[in-house]
């Protein structure tokens, strides 16, 4: 009886992941009485909350360029609904990686900065923040038509912001809108 329970309820919360237009909760389903099913659902639980977006994008995504390559992705976020305020300041605030058809690259230098906000280095509800991803490592070389993606991931989130890009077929130095 525990092994269904335990499978039937981990297959819902495989459903409810997967369907997109699907409301999620905030309280979770009742777990069953056994202790040793409690131990599992309580695993379950504490992944699926730290799986709630922290991120989302607050507008246009752009980078700069020496003229030949990109060189940093400037990324506009805001926090996502039901979100905890996030704080800007530790160093290690967010895990930030590339990839593109023949790279992958992970801990790249960024900056990040409130943009909007009262200052405090908090992004809170109604404020935003930038992340300047830095994009010169040894293997990145983001030329002009070049397809990447850019995965931003906070903190013990299991949640990641993910950014796909292509750069235009000709860039010149300085700012460059990439769609």
């Amino acid at each position: 009886m525990q092994k269904n329970v335990v499978i039937g309820f981990v297959l819902a919360i495989a459903s409810v992941a997967c369907d997109g237009d699907s409301k999620r909760s905030e309280e979770p389903p009742a777990a069953p009485t056994s202790s040793t099913a409690d131990d599992g659902l309580e695993t379950i639980y504490s992944g699926v909350a730290r799986s709630h977006a922290v991120f989302e994008l607050a507008g246009s995504v752009s980078g700069m360029s020496d003229g030949a390559t990109l060189t940093a992705v400037h990324i506009p976020v805001i926090l996502a609904p039901k979100a905890d305020a996030f704080d800007l300041r530790p160093p290690d605030a967010l895990s930030i990686s590339y990839f593109d058809e023949t790279v992958m690259e992970r801990d790249l230098a960024f900056a990040l900065s409130e943009v909007a906000g009262d200052g405090d280095g908090l992004l809170e509800s109604g404020e935003m923040a930038e992340i300047a991803v830095i994009v010169t490592c040894d293997e990145c070389h983001v030329s002009a038509g070049q397809q990447f993606t850019i995965e931003v991931k906070p903190g013990e989130s299991a949640s990641y912001l993910i950014i796909n890009r292509t750069v235009p077929g000709s860039i010149a130095p300085g700012a460059v809108e990439l769609n």
